[in-house]
């Protein structure tokens, strides 16, 4: 048709090494579909800003865009302006985090499973009565977040009910606030497991490592990048879930 389509892009700004394979795969699909006529709009967005995120959709209604493809927050003033940009003729689809919300179709994980997958590997790896510590990053407003866990909770409460659970943090996506929370919590008490819902692991080992008990604790979590790949290597994670972020960017644009 002689034409340029837009395609707008709305990734998180948090968890560097994970983004930047979501972009890798984001700039192979691009560089397929560049003779068709795809022209992309990257825009990095504040992965707990709920204002900010609807701001960059409304400019993307208002500029007539041809798709979006976006990672959206759990929130319900999101939901709905996505569905009115479907109703503006908007092909909406949802990447690496699914809500519930009108659409054209959904690229990532299934979060539930993902977490499920965990709690089997924690059933097998924790000693008998073993005590846990459960770290999370800004789950309330992140559905694949919460998903992972109660999948991870499913399994455990009904596989492995002499484990207790002897704490939940979540660090609201500052990687810094989960190390000095992690690390104060591990000074004052014995966990023989921890389980993170996302990359925030390798803060998690980090902490580990630092005050001396990393041989002593399983370590579970999800996303095989480079910073979280060294301490799996070195043992201190004892099993990592990874989500393919760049094939996640690359079929984000490709379908």
């Amino acid at each position: 048709r002689k034409r340029a389509y837009k395609i707008a892009v709305i990734l998180r700004d948090k968890e560097k090494d994970f983004w930047d394979l979501v972009k890798r795969g984001i700039n192979q699909a691009e560089a397929e579909h560049a003779e068709i006529g795809i022209k992309i709009e990257r825009f990095i967005v504040n992965g707990i800003d709920e204002k900010e995120q609807i701001e960059v959709i409304k400019s993307v209604i208002a500029d007539q865009y041809d798709g979006l493809a976006i990672v959206p927050m759990l929130s319900k003033n999101v939901q709905k302006i996505l569905s009115q940009a479907v109703k503006e003729g908007i092909k909406v689809l949802l990447f690496n985090t699914r809500i519930e919300c009108a659409k054209t179709c959904y690229v990532g994980e299934d979060a539930f499973q993902s977490g499920r997958t965990a709690g089997r590997m924690m059933s097998l790896l924790a000693k008998i009565e073993g005590r846990y510590l459960v770290v999370s990053q800004g789950q309330g407003m992140n559905y694949g977040l919460d998903q992972r866990y109660q999948g991870f909770r499913q399994v455990i409460e009904a596989d492995r009910p002499d484990l207790k659970c002897i704490g939940f943090i979540d660090g609201e996506g500052d990687y810094g606030k989960v190390y000095r929370m992690v690390s104060d919590f591990l000074s004052r008490e014995k966990a023989d497991a921890i389980y993170t819902t996302n990359a925030v692991v390798e803060v998690v080992a980090k902490a580990a490592v630092e005050h001396g008990v990393a041989k002593q604790i399983k370590i579970i979590g999800h996303d095989a990048l480079p910073s979280t790949l060294k301490y799996l290597r070195k043992g201190v994670i004892d099993l990592l879930i990874d989500q393919e972020p760049q094939r996640q960017g690359y079929l984000a644009i490709d379908k």
